[in-house]
């Protein structure tokens, strides 16, 4: 700018306090040569200006609040502020940084976590009833930011300067995005189904799908591995199939949409083992794998094709039905075009009465969490280990209109000691005549060489001393005689 004067002309130029000098020197002989409360070595360090008192109310990194949860920042978290900072924690640290806007990475702005206002960062429109039943309401959503930002005190605040604040695994930020509020309206004193100054909420399973929060999180480490090319060794999961894969959600019963629960396909572990390569709570083409080979060959091609698979669709859905060819007896429509034969004989005694859950073992359902009970085991070919496997067990399965029982039932151990067709021949010795090195439950345990007797009133497996051979009967079937 210029101005005349006494018929001169006056050039007006300005520079940064600080910045040149103009206002404060550096002094040797302070430690604050501005004298705006930070120390001249923190400033240069952070890229602030020694020799600028008004740096000090400045918000560089734009880490204050958002009170309306837009973009607007109306209350900075100033460079002062960042320096006055006092840890919360024994982990954290004094002094958030004045040049990240998120110290501790988590996820979580620097002044959000210091004032204890995560409006923005929280979903208000999801939440749990007190069932635990997961409603999703805009309108109540709305409500609910409105009392939110209406009062003062909804949350405590936690440590910029530590990723996770209260110690029990999950990042401050990953408990904020996924927590829901619990109750039938929002009044700021509701629970939630995660808090991060609650260690205890590591344990809890809102979504009731059989894996707790701190699993949840871990299994998204699990696929930020994969990501990274870490899965493919042991695996066999490239970075680009990985990429597929859905988050995980601690709100959501099947992650991956695949009508399978989290729980049932983790395991309820907190991380995948190679060992169940074939189930991935995060993975829904796996919807209609086999990892555990079992089934019928039912056209004895010698080829278990995919219909003649007891595939993981079948084996946690026994739970709640039965099946015919593309859709349960009830008539519901079975997924993606999928096409099972191995029920085809259930009613060929009568109609069922009952599905295979309805009559399983009870031992077997008191060890089943309640997401799972009446589901078989994906990664056992014999899921109530009584030396018949599931897939032979439900193709000769048939319903016994008389008994009201099914003659064989892959969820109850005791069938094995029944006679389904009265030839005197027990279930067990029926399947167990098979080649030895065939069987799916013991190769080391075939008949006759083991038999069926009795103990008293109880069934027990008596081992034949004087046989000549240790081959079984089946061991001299024909091609033409198995294909009868």
């Amino acid at each position: 700018a210029t101005i005349e004067r006494d018929n001169a002309t006056y050039v007006l130029g300005a520079a940064s306090p600080g910045r040149f000098a103009n206002l404060e020197l550096m002094d040797p002989g302070a430690n604050d040569s501005d004298s705006d409360g930070m120390p001249d070595g923190w400033e240069l360090s952070y890229g602030l200006d020694p020799t600028d008192p008004w740096d000090a109310l400045l918000d560089g990194d734009v880490d204050g609040l958002r009170l309306d949860g837009g973009d607007v920042m109306d209350r900075w978290w100033t460079n002062l502020e960042e320096y006055r900072y006092v840890a919360r924690t024994e982990e954290g640290y004094n002094s958030t940084l004045p040049n990240q806007s998120d110290s501790d990475m988590d996820g979580l702005l620097d002044g959000s976590e210091f004032f204890g206002y995560f409006l923005g960062e929280t979903n208000f429109d999801c939440y749990y009833n007190p069932q635990l039943v997961y409603i999703c309401d805009e309108a109540l959503g709305q409500q609910a930011r409105t009392t939110y930002t209406s009062l003062n005190s909804v949350d405590v605040g936690t440590d910029p300067t530590v990723m996770d604040t209260d110690g029990d695994g999950m990042p401050d930020g990953w408990e904020i995005e996924h927590r829901r509020w619990v109750g039938t309206s929002f009044n700021g004193g509701n629970n939630w189904s995660l808090d991060p100054t609650r260690a205890d909420d590591a344990a809890w399973d809102a979504d009731q799908d059989g894996l707790a929060n701190l699993c949840e999180y871990q299994w998204s480490l699990v696929r930020e591995a994969g990501l990274n090319g870490d899965l493919f060794e042991d695996f066999g999961e490239t970075a680009e199939s990985v990429a597929t894969w859905s988050i995980p959600d601690p709100n959501l019963i099947d992650s991956d949409g695949d009508t399978l629960p989290d729980g049932w396909e983790a395991d309820g572990q907190c991380t995948w083992s190679p060992l169940r390569v074939g189930v991935n709570p995060l993975n829904g083409s796996d919807l209609f794998e086999n990892p555990d080979g079992d089934g019928y060959d039912v056209n004895k091609d010698g080829v278990l094709s995919q219909n003649e698979m007891f595939v993981n669709y079948l084996e946690y859905h026994l739970r709640s039905g039965l099946f015919l060819n593309n859709q349960t007896l009830d008539g519901t429509e079975l997924p993606n075009g999928f096409v099972t034969d191995l029920f085809d004989n259930v009613s060929d005694f009568g109609t069922p009465e009952a599905d295979f859950a309805s009559r399983a073992s009870g031992a077997i359902l008191a060890g089943q969490i309640p997401v799972e009970k009446g589901s078989t085991d994906p990664f056992s070919a014999d899921s109530d280990d009584d030396g018949m496997p599931d897939g032979w067990e439900i193709w000769f399965a048939r319903w016994n209109v008389i008994e009201d029982e099914w003659t064989l039932n892959p969820l109850q151990p005791s069938d094995r000691w029944l006679d389904a067709d009265d030839d005197g021949m027990t279930n067990w010795e029926e399947y167990n005549l098979i080649d030895s090195e065939f069987s799916e439950t013991n190769s080391n345990r075939s008949s006759p060489q083991w038999f069926v007797t009795t103990l008293g009133s109880a069934y027990a497996f008596q081992q034949w001393p004087s046989a000549s051979t240790t081959f079984s009967f089946g061991t001299y079937m024909t091609p033409e005689q198995y294909n009868l």
